[in-house]
């Protein structure tokens, strides 16, 4: 997690930041095509892993409290851990790629804009679906999140309301 914060920081903000001083300007041709993707797909990787090295800890302190006494020494080994969460934000990171490309900026056409297919100008029902599309990478580690500690606290309060009965 450590070192996707520093990737945050050597890439997404620099990013940002050149995004709002050029106006969202970007390289025309062939190179902006291939930059245009590969710096998205670089901000998506490096802000969907530290998501998933959440959802993994939330999984692990959830076995951990649940099963105290089981190991599970195939899960809580660091290196497969890590692996996996690099794995999948690549590989959840990949529509990214296909996505974004270089558009020509459209009221007067002098300069292109890297933005996704479905932010492309006169594409409004694309933009729609991109603006409920794009929560679901935040959402769905949420609700696991979620329903792991919801699940966890009831499962307490049970026990400790059935203790009181008897």
């Amino acid at each position: 997690m450590a070192f996707a914060d520093i990737l945050v920081t050597l890439i997404v903000m620099p990013d940002s930041m050149s995004y709002v001083f050029t106006e969202a300007k970007w390289i025309s041709g062939d190179v902006g095509l291939v930059t245009c993707a590969g710096v998205r797909y670089l901000n998506f990787i490096t802000l969907a892993a530290p998501i998933a090295s959440l959802l993994l800890m939330s999984v692990d302190r959830y076995l951990g409290v649940t099963f105290p006494l089981d190991r599970f020494p195939n899960f809580r080994r660091g290196k497969i851990q890590s692996v996996a969460i690099w794995f999948s934000a690549t590989i959840t990171s990949i529509p990214v790629a296909v996505t974004w490309k270089n558009f020509k900026h459209f009221p007067n056409d002098t300069y292109y804009i890297c933005g996704s297919i479905f932010q492309a100008p006169g594409k409004e029902y694309r933009r729609i679906l991109f603006t409920l599309l794009v929560p679901l990478m935040y959402m769905i580690p949420l609700l696991v999140i979620s329903t792991l500690y919801t699940w966890f606290v009831f499962s307490c309060a049970a026990e400790v309301f059935q203790d009181s009965l008897l």
